[in-house]
């Protein structure tokens, strides 16, 4: 098995995880668990670690947990200063949730033994003074207490290298999304389906992507997994908003095209599955409760699509679920495929952290052949 991003993942001090070490991944994971044990959470930490803590990754990371103080928590926190207001919005991405002022802590993210490659993310406090030359210059200082003027900031670095400086008030305002990292730094292609699906915006862009080009009919082909009467999608709607636009579909044997929508929500969420695989070439493809939507009978024709085209592209996949037939449907996929590209990993809560329990392709034969629980 070649050209994989990630060969192992240590995390540490990321929401549920204190410290994870997980020591091999195959191409295509399928990741399973209990409530609450972070399944979720590590997709979240693979997606931090490809686009290297970018702005607007954090943002977004608060906001789909309600951890963001514009909405949920601005009552519960609103006889805070503006800076303890957005240290106390950050936390909620460490580990414990602490108070970052009086328990600083830093999140790193990278794979096992690979200093020089791992993510660091902390908070740290800075003065900005003016030089004699009317530039402004930054310090820090760990006496933030005693200066009104010191502001709490976001500091990420690969390896000791310092990537960005990122002023955590402008961030929770929602200035300064669009920094890039340093141009030294590159952020690895990465798509991250959720479990309630892509928005409009993003499936029409992952489409226009991939129109008038040969993965056009992979699009079609996928699509018939579900719906084997289906010979061309394509996305109307206004051309100045692809927030507006909906995909449709022609029927074998009607005159009209009909919204892919009205076939049922699991042939949105193929498409999305497909539309963001043929989009993570040379990438990684992130997907929460892969089999949302999909009725278990099609779910080892995904799967083998899965594995047949992210092999083709060099994409690594990392899925999770809660579901045995989707567990059933990867271990058969799984064996049907060529070479040993398939891993399950079952993440566990034994009262002193979460652990990561792997099951390679012929353990995860013998597990569910013998029925063993593994979820």
């Amino acid at each position: 098995m070649t050209n994989l991003i990630l060969n192992s993942l240590e995390i540490n001090e990321f929401r549920a995880f204190e410290r994870l070490l997980i020591e091999s991944f195959g191409r295509v994971n399928l990741i399973v668990g209990k409530n609450n044990v972070g399944k979720s959470t590590l997709l979240e930490s693979v997606w931090l670690y490809t686009q290297k803590a970018m702005p607007s990754v954090l943002l977004e990371l608060l906001r789909s947990r309600d951890e963001y103080s514009s909405r949920s928590s601005r009552v519960s926190t609103e006889n805070l200063d503006n800076s303890r207001q957005t240290m106390w919005d950050i936390k909620h991405l460490f580990f414990g949730r602490v108070d970052l002022i009086d328990n600083p802590k830093s999140i790193t993210i990278g794979p096992i033994n690979t200093p020089d490659d791992t993510l660091s993310l902390s908070i740290k406090w800075y003065i900005s003074e003016t030089d004699e030359e009317g530039s402004i210059q930054r310090r820090p200082t760990e006496d933030f207490g005693d200066l009104p003027d010191a502001e709490p900031y976001i500091v990420t670095q690969i390896g000791t290298k310092p990537t960005r400086l990122q002023s955590l008030d402008r961030l929770m305002q929602g200035r300064g999304l669009g920094l890039p990292p340093s141009s030294e730094v590159q952020t690895i292609p990465s798509h991250f389906l959720k479990a309630n699906g892509l928005s409009a915006e993003a499936v029409a862009q992952l489409w226009d992507n991939v129109a008038l080009t040969d993965w056009e009919q992979a699009i079609v082909d996928a699509l018939h997994i579900i719906a084997p009467e289906v010979t061309r999608i394509s996305f109307v709607g206004s051309r100045e908003s692809r927030a507006d636009r909906i995909p449709v579909v022609r029927i074998q044997g009607l005159s009209d095209p009909i919204p892919l929508r009205s076939m049922g929500e699991g042939m949105n969420r193929l498409l999305g599955i497909i539309l963001a695989l043929v989009n993570a070439r040379n990438g990684i493809l992130l997907v929460d409760e892969i089999e949302s939507g999909l009725h278990y009978t099609v779910q080892a024709d995904i799967w083998r699509m899965i594995f047949r085209i992210s092999r083709r592209l060099s994409v690594q996949v990392f899925a999770t679920t809660h579901s045995w037939d989707c567990i059933e449907a990867f271990q058969k996929a799984a064996a049907e495929d060529i070479g040993d590209e398939g891993t399950l990993i079952r993440l566990e809560n034994k009262g002193l952290g979460i652990n990561a329990t792997l099951f390679n392709e012929r353990k995860l034969s013998i597990a569910t052949r013998e029925q063993i629980e593994v979820r």
